[in-house]
């Protein structure tokens, strides 16, 4: 009785081996993608934590600090420029765009809107890995409690 050879004939390995480049070629073609996307993730992170961490400093300050001279000395913004919107770009170093984001910047802006209540926003802008400028925008109020 013959026996039947069971292995691969090369049409088959070819075809396999076809199959197994196309595949390398798709992920090969997503990786920088991939990469381009988990960078600007970890960007947008760092920003909106630099945002929430401004914030929390201001709620720590206090109602009766929501000054230039009160944010300067907490160390909340930098010295220029003296009225609202001022800059937070390199105020502090844990909490400054300049230093942990590229091209970031950022401003904190102070307005009334109440007696007794204010509002502070806090915007954080950087460069993409595209090239574009992103953007995160924090908001609160403030009472005089």
């Amino acid at each position: 009785m013959p026996t039947k050879n069971k292995a691969f004939t090369l049409v088959e390995v070819m075809i396999a081996l076809m199959a197994f480049s196309f595949l390398i070629a798709i992920f090969g073609a997503l990786y920088p993608l991939g990469m381009r996307v988990n960078n600007d993730a970890k960007l947008r992170a760092e920003a909106v934590t630099i945002a929430q961490r401004t914030m929390e400093t201001v709620r720590l300050v206090g109602f009766g600090n929501l000054t230039y001279d009160g944010l300067l000395a907490y160390g909340v913004i930098g010295s220029s420029p003296t009225t609202t919107p001022y800059s937070i770009t390199s105020a502090d170093g844990a909490n400054s765009p300049a230093t942990r984001l590229p091209n970031g910047t950022g401003t904190l802006a102070v307005s009334d809107v109440a007696f007794d209540l204010k509002k502070v926003l806090v915007i954080i802008n950087w460069r993409g890995s595209s090239g574009a400028t992103q953007t995160i925008t924090v908001s609160t109020i403030i009472a005089n409690l």
